[in-house]
């Protein structure tokens, strides 16, 4: 029996975060309240009281190789469309299949549109509420189209808005982590704007209270800045790129900056735009690390660094305000509704990121105030405690 299905096309990997990880950490909570719940992750189930939810798996080796090859991917569009759509057919008929197998479940919560188009219109579903958040930026095709956009006005652009018109018409509610995400979606999505107006509902995610685990650790302090973003054009990491470069030539600061992301086409250009501005050597690229050293590297960071272009609610900022780490942001919406309006240390260009950034390095005592500031926040708004508690008043099971 469960009373609660979480479901995701992806297995929970605390090191790649989104709608998985979220995913998750809803499994985890609401079993530990006593409410029966299953995670159905790709086409597995799984019991959080006989296997573990999270995979702490990182492709490290093997990402750049493909985010390479990704590029080639998806150049005959139509071919692909096809290919994708058998791919689809057999998927979601496994899912299903998998489905079938749950008994009495009241609540059925996709993590993703592939997920809710497979399952919100069977049968099987029909007496479950039908939950889907939208954790993309965008609808399905948005993401793609900034690094591929050769795929615009191809049938794999078509396949791919169907999806999302086909899971937004099917679910009951649809929630977004932020007002930032409705908007961008609804902005890519603007046929379905009268729908999602009537459905849907803001739940921002919450994260693990990961202070604990490091308290009996000293705050060492290194001299590094740190990154957590993927290398998309919206994540903005040129913009770090050009900061740390007006710290080096304005405020004569030699500083590292660390960043942590999945690699994709952009990341050759990212790296020789820092060798142009005379950065490269002061930029460490990890990719993605397994969870626990993102972790260890975010705790011993001096100050982390946000500057997406826009951004629906980073779950990396939220750890950094759990480990009470002072950030310098962008003031893009999602940054906003993470840090609050009245934050003082958002910048807009990257001279006033590196004048924010030179602020809190000359200041030991004011970084250690505004991460407590952060942590503060964080405690009162995006603990997984908050966000379960909103998300079981949708389930109606409070």
């Amino acid at each position: 029996m469960s009373v609660v299905v979480q479901c995701s096309k992806n297995r929970p990997i605390r090191a790649a975060g989104g709608g998985a990880t979220v995913a998750g950490l809803l499994v985890t909570e609401l079993s530990r309240r006593g409410i029966p719940t299953l995670g159905l992750f790709g086409l597995s189930i799984f019991d959080p009281t006989r296997n573990p939810i999270f995979d702490d798996y990182s492709p490290r080796l093997t990402e750049l190789m493909f985010s390479n090859l990704r590029q080639f991917y998806y150049r005959p569009a139509h071919l692909v469309a096809y290919l994708r759509y058998l791919r689809d057919i057999l998927y979601f008929a496994l899912l299903r299949s998998k489905y079938t197998r749950l008994s009495n479940t009241r609540v059925l919560h996709a993590h993703d549109t592939y997920s809710a188009c497979a399952l919100f219109p069977s049968k099987f579903a029909k007496d479950a509420l039908k939950i889907l958040t939208i954790h993309s930026k965008g609808d399905l095709v948005a993401e793609l189209l900034r690094i591929y956009p050769y795929i615009r006005n191809t049938s794999l652009e078509s396949q791919l808005k169907l999806y999302d018109t086909i899971a937004i018409h099917a679910a009951n509610i649809v929630v977004f982590p932020s007002h930032s995400a409705l908007s961008l979606y609804k902005k890519s999505r603007p046929d379905l704007s009268s729908v999602i107006d009537q459905r849907s509902v803001i739940i921002h995610n919450g994260v693990e209270d990961l202070y604990p685990q490091f308290a009996s650790k000293p705050k060492n302090d290194h001299n590094y800045l740190i990154n957590i973003a993927q290398h998309v054009p919206e994540k903005g990491v040129d913009i770090t790129i050009e900061a740390l470069a007006l710290l080096k030539s304005s405020y004569s600061r030699q500083v590292q900056l660390v960043n942590l992301g999945s690699y994709t086409p952009l990341t050759p250009y990212l790296q020789k735009k820092s060798k142009s501005l005379g950065v490269d050597h002061n930029i460490t690229w990890l990719g993605t690390v397994p969870h626990h050293e993102a972790l260890r590297l975010l705790h011993g960071a001096q100050i982390y660094i946000t500057t997406p272009r826009h951004t629906v609610f980073d779950l990396a900022t939220l750890e950094a305000m759990s480990l009470a780490i002072p950030i310098v942001a962008t003031p893009v919406p999602g940054n906003v509704e993470a840090l609050g309006e009245s934050y003082q240390f958002f910048a807009s260009t990257p001279q006033e990121i590196a004048e924010k950034i030179a602020t809190l390095l000359s200041d030991r005592k004011l970084r250690i105030d505004v991460g407590s500031m952060l942590r503060e926040r964080y405690l009162q708004m995006f603990t997984v405690n908050a966000m379960c508690d909103r998300h079981m008043a949708v389930y109606n099971l409070r």
